[in-house]
């Protein structure tokens, strides 16, 4: 059960805002300098570039792999990302067999940048170690209607943050591929999205649209990630922080763990009206939380997600929801909606105004445990669930489990329709069932070491 201090502090989390204010915009004090009608190349417009100047950028294609300055500098086109076009010469997403000089990608700030704005700009066919399309390793650069297309990397095929912070509105991420981060990553310092879309990026490692390190924050709002592929963690990998508000990932894949957002161990998240549709993994087809991470999430929908166990969403950390919705999630062995996490005792779940609805698995079609830390779920609905073996709502072993307002409606299963609970802690206050009973009994509560209280539990110490 979820104390006054850990309600608070979850209020206080999914109240904060999951990013900055955008940054103020750059009013222009320098010099215009246009390209190709003062300086031919962008490079030499670049050199020639003093603090606060401005380069506008004609329509093109421009095969130019650029060093940015250490002073402020706005790059714009004049014509939009459809036309102007910087190339780094890269057409296949793996790295060059042979280049002369090492390679760093179409744009590259270093450590001393100022603060640089590109806008309307199309950034294709880079490759580099950190950074296909464009690396950050100081200032800040806040990049606004562009487009980072076949940009290939280690890490952020299009876009990799090693310090400092990048800030991308209404941006596209597309066919961009990376060991990890296939759209962008952040080793260290800031990623701020707003309004932009990360579309069949693929990563060989972790983050098939977006990966943070241990040292990276991401925070996104109004974000879309789709058709995004990775061997884990399919649209995100998280191993530092990630704040996401409406935001969707749809259609994301994974090998491993996390269809469509994965936090691995010490890492934590926000999530805040957050869409998972159609996501697959063979764990956690919308999301998996590792031993160790923490998430809490208000106002999220998982929907049409699949996996081998947690069709929606598998933890074995700590995880917090406050009006989660999960429908028409199936998983071919445990735990349709959710799989709470299989011998970890950190596996702490407590979900309060939940609708899991329509889900189906072997065994536990909405929630299972089998033997794990503790669950709470308190107004929940429970309905049109299907379970081919066990537990048409909940299948639960050595489980310290709070039901309160609980409520199963037309569930199925071979054996026990709605509740199968094996020994564990099992508090259960104004819990109801309606609908047919399908094999042996509606509820199954037995072995050694059970222990079941009714009413209000006072506490679970």
């Amino acid at each position: 059960m979820l104390d006054g201090v850990t309600w608070l502090f979850l209020a206080l989390v999914l109240a904060a805002p999951c990013t900055s204010e955008p940054t103020t915009t750059v009013h222009h004090r320098g010099r215009s300098i246009r390209v190709p009608e003062d300086y031919p190349s962008i490079a030499e417009a670049l050199a020639a570039s003093g603090p606060n100047d401005r380069i506008l950028i004609g329509s093109g294609t421009y095969h130019e792999r650029l060093e940015l300055p250490d002073h402020d500098i706005m790059l714009i086109s004049t014509d939009g990302p459809e036309v102007t076009m910087l190339d780094g010469g890269s057409n296949s997403l793996r790295p060059p067999l042979h280049f002369r000089h090492p390679t760093h990608g179409v744009l590259r700030m270093g450590p001393y940048a100022g603060h640089v704005t590109i806008q309307g700009l199309t950034i294709q066919h880079g490759w580099s170690n950190e950074g296909g399309g464009l690396r950050v390793a100081g200032g800040s650069v806040t990049a606004k209607n562009c487009h980072f297309k076949r940009c290939d990397s280690t890490f952020g095929g299009g876009v990799c943050v090693l310090g400092g912070r990048a800030e991308l509105q209404h941006c596209t991420l597309v066919d961009c591929g990376a060991t990890f981060g296939g759209g962008v990553a952040a080793i260290t310092g800031s990623v701020y999205l707003a309004n932009t879309t990360i579309e069949r990026c693929v990563a060989q490692a972790s983050g098939g649209g977006t990966w943070c390190d241990n040292g990276g924050t991401l925070n996104a709002t109004d974000c879309t990630w789709r058709h995004c592929h990775a061997s884990q963690a399919g649209g995100l990998g998280i191993q530092g922080r990630v704040c996401l508000e409406k935001c969707s990932v749809q259609h994301c894949r994974s090998d491993g763990y996390g269809g469509g957002l994965q936090l691995t161990a010490a890492a934590s998240g926000a999530l805040r009206s957050v869409k998972f549709g159609e996501n697959q993994a063979a764990k956690g087809g919308g999301i998996a939380v590792a031993a160790g991470a923490d998430l809490t999430g208000e106002h999220v929908v998982i929907t049409a997600c699949s996996a081998d166990q947690g069709g929606g969403l598998s933890t074995l950390g700590g995880s917090t929801f406050h009006h989660l919705t999960i429908r028409a999630c199936n998983a071919n062995e445990i735990g349709g909606a959710i799989a709470l996490g299989r011998a970890h005792p950190q596996a702490n779940l407590d979900i309060t105004h939940s609708t899991l609805e329509h889900n189906h698995a072997q065994y536990g079609a909405a929630i299972y445990g089998d033997p794990t830390g503790a669950l709470t779920l308190i107004n929940a609905v429970l309905a049109h669930n299907h379970a081919e073996a066990q537990g048409g709502g909940v299948h639960l072993h050595g489980v310290d489990c709070t039901l309160k307002d609980v409520h199963f409606t037309d569930n199925r299963s071979a054996n026990t329709t709605d509740v199968f609970f094996r020994d564990g802690r099992l508090f259960l206050n104004n819990v109801t069932r309606v609908g047919p009973v399908f094999g042996i009994q509606a509820f199954s509560l037995d072995g050694p070491n059970l222990e079941v209280r009714l009413g209000t539990p006072a506490s679970r110490h």
